[in-house]
């Protein structure tokens, strides 16, 4: 019945979980059995949440040297990080799964998928900061090749600004299972890596 639940879902988890039943049936080892079984389903959902992250390097090309507008909302991708987990906790076998359990997988999951994010955004911000070193480089020899009009954002500050609105989007769905972020240490880790650089930025500005 496990099988047939997680089947309609996602044939080849069905397929693994039944080569572990089958492994582990006649040894009587059920309580490995079961882990593994935990592990095999938080693995693949991590797996398939964190696919939308490698959206995440794609922000600094929309706003560097594009000329493109102040950022006013989350990006496109960031309702999908956690789709596919979403997506999961509506198969029926859940309903027979005690509620600790659950809350146990998605604990797991939502701190896997969260630090994968941060991992995501310090990639992308340490290539945009050398990205900048380079442009003011090129700025001392060419000073116009920039918009000097203090009343606009630089490109970097829209980065900072498109990032710091989809993390925002994505502790809202954090709270949809029940975690509050403003507690959840993975998400705050998170929201710091914004707090930092932001800081960073205006100190190296203002030089």
């Amino acid at each position: 019945e496990l099988s047939d639940h997680i089947g309609k879902q996602n044939p080849q988890l069905s397929e693994s979980i039944v080569s572990l039943i089958e492994k582990h049936y006649t040894l009587f080892n059920f309580t490995s059995l079961l882990e593994q079984i935990e592990t095999l389903i938080q693995e693949k959902i991590i797996k398939n949440c964190i696919v939308s992250l490698n959206h995440v390097r794609g922000i600094m090309q929309v706003y560097r040297m594009t000329n493109k507008p102040l950022p006013k909302t989350y990006s496109y991708y960031v309702p999908n990080i956690l789709k596919y987990l979403r997506q999961y906790l509506q198969l029926p076998i859940i309903s027979y799964l005690p509620k600790e359990v659950v809350d146990k997988w998605i604990s797991a999951i939502l701190t896997n998928v969260t630090n994968h994010y941060a991992e995501s955004v310090k990639n992308m911000l340490k290539t945009m900061h050398q990205q900048r070193m380079i442009l003011k480089k090129m700025s001392k020899v060419n000073k116009n090749m920039n918009n000097n009009n203090s009343s606009d954002l630089s490109d970097d500050e829209k980065i900072i600004l498109q990032l710091e609105l989809d993390i925002q989007q994505f502790g809202f769905q954090i709270n949809s299972f029940n975690i509050d972020s403003n507690s959840f240490e993975p998400f705050l880790n998170l929201s710091d890596i914004i707090k930092e650089n932001k800081a960073e930025f205006e100190t190296t500005s203002d030089e």
